[in-house]
């Protein structure tokens, strides 16, 4: 629009500002203002653009600006996802995904392990309790045993039913208790057969191994027989003395009333009645020799020969009141 008072081919050149609302035109080093004539002609371009407020359009350039800016950010953030998976990024991403899974697992194996250590504890100190009561245990059982041996020689009797009820183990710390009874004359304890036999049956299912198995064995022997048949002549010399003779076919027929040694004899169906037998550590031989109402004595040793011992376990299987030896 060309501006009033001023040729336009004298205008060399027309540059709009970006001025409030300003032209300046140059010729030369002139400069004319012509703010009042602009004012008006801005005032009526700007009524009649009719534009909403708050909905101004946007140019294509800027248009363009904004979604090049967009995807910009869009790319920048698909290059920080994929990164984050890479180094030590992928190490934190990894954590924070597993975090919980990891503290689940941690607590779980701490729980075992505290299980664990729980379990190593009571089982140490069940086994410690174990052991402080057997030996405890032990140590009052061997007391109880040293009072029955104490005991044994004032009440013969008592301490042999209470022997005789007590279990094997018991019994074989009892052993010393048992031989003070042997000691004692038979007509004082007067044991019962039942008990007898009871103290039989004990002796023969305790180990032979025990340090006074075999005197409590050998000295039982002649004191359960005198208390079953006590119609025998006494201790004392024998009155028939049968070494190095075999017999065969009961040819000294029944032997009654006899203190009878057997010292190396042969013997075969012999039959010997109210008889005291004494054996010696000489083996003899004996098949289907019976013993009716008889007591027998043995040496007592610490450590007998076999054959003091076969005959000892013999006698004390059998009913010692009528015993038959079928080979020895």
């Amino acid at each position: 629009m060309p501006v009033s008072g001023y040729k336009t081919g004298s205008i060399q050149r027309k540059q709009r500002c970006r001025g409030p609302g300003r032209w300046y035109l140059h010729h030369k080093s002139l400069e004319v203002a012509c703010h009042s004539s602009l004012s008006a002609s801005l005032a009526i371009s700007y009524n009649s653009l009719a534009i909403p407020e708050g909905n101004m359009p946007l140019y294509k350039e800027d248009k363009q600006w904004i979604q090049s800016q967009i995807k910009e950010q869009l790319k920048l953030r698909t290059q920080v996802q994929e990164s984050s998976r890479k180094g030590w990024l992928k190490a934190v991403y990894w954590l924070k995904k597993w975090g919980i899974v990891g503290v689940c697992i941690t607590a779980f194996l701490a729980l075992i392990s505290l299980c664990v250590t729980l379990g190593i504890f009571a089982v140490s100190e069940s086994r410690q309790n174990a052991e402080f009561r057997g030996s405890t245990t032990a140590r009052l059982n061997t007391v109880e045993a040293l009072l029955r041996e104490l005991r044994a020689s004032q009440s013969p009797g008592p301490v042999l039913k209470e022997i005789s009820k007590l279990s094997q183990k018991e019994f074989a710390r009892s052993l010393p208790a048992l031989r003070k009874i042997e000691q004692q004359p038979v007509t004082e304890v007067k044991p019962s057969p039942e008990l007898l036999r009871d103290v039989a049956q004990r002796l023969l299912n305790t180990d032979k191994s025990e340090p006074d198995y075999w005197p409590a064995v050998l000295r039982f022997i002649a004191f359960a027989s005198a208390g079953l048949s006590p119609d025998v002549p006494p201790p004392g010399k024998p009155n028939i003395v049968l070494g190095h003779v075999t017999s065969t076919g009961n040819i000294f027929g029944i032997v009654s009333h006899q203190t009878v040694l057997l010292d190396g004899v042969s013997l075969v169906d012999e039959h010997f009645d109210h008889s005291r037998i004494i054996f010696t550590e000489n083996p003899s031989q004996l098949r289907n020799v019976t013993f009716t109402d008889c007591v027998f004595e043995m040496p007592v040793l610490d450590n007998p020969n076999p054959y003091l011992q076969r005959v000892g376990r013999t006698l004390l299987a059998s009913d010692l009141h009528s015993a038959v030896i079928t080979s020895l």
